[in-house]
């Protein structure tokens, strides 16, 4: 696949790295700030492969997490851009994870025991 990045894309010097799943992914990752700024995967389909280039900008905090905002991907002469304009978080309770009474009983008799 050619890449469409380049070592100075998106107006910062970025390195890249490889992710290797069911398809092919270059991670691209800005030297300055660290943050993935890009990548470029091959996309298999039923009839056949798309190389697709994403550029991610626009980095904002939202709940203490940097995350970019823009996402501009481009396919075959096509060009898609997301733009996330706002989050709405809908926290839920986290369940107790605490093993029933029988587990935690034989836990506590084995750390005794030590």
């Amino acid at each position: 696949m050619e890449p469409t990045f380049t070592p100075h894309s998106f107006g910062h010097t970025a390195s890249s790295g490889h992710l290797q799943a069911h398809d092919v992914r270059t991670l691209y990752f800005s030297q300055e700030s660290g943050l993935l700024v890009g990548y470029e995967e091959r996309v298999k389909m039923n009839l056949g492969s798309l190389n697709v280039s994403t550029q991610l900008s626009n980095y904002r905090e939202i709940e203490g997490m940097l995350t970019a905002t823009v996402f501009t991907s481009k396919t075959m002469g096509i060009e898609q851009v997301i733009t996330i304009v706002s989050y709405t978080s809908s926290p839920t309770e986290i369940p107790s994870l605490a093993p029933p009474p029988e587990i935690q009983a034989l836990i506590d008799e084995a750390a005794a025991e030590r």
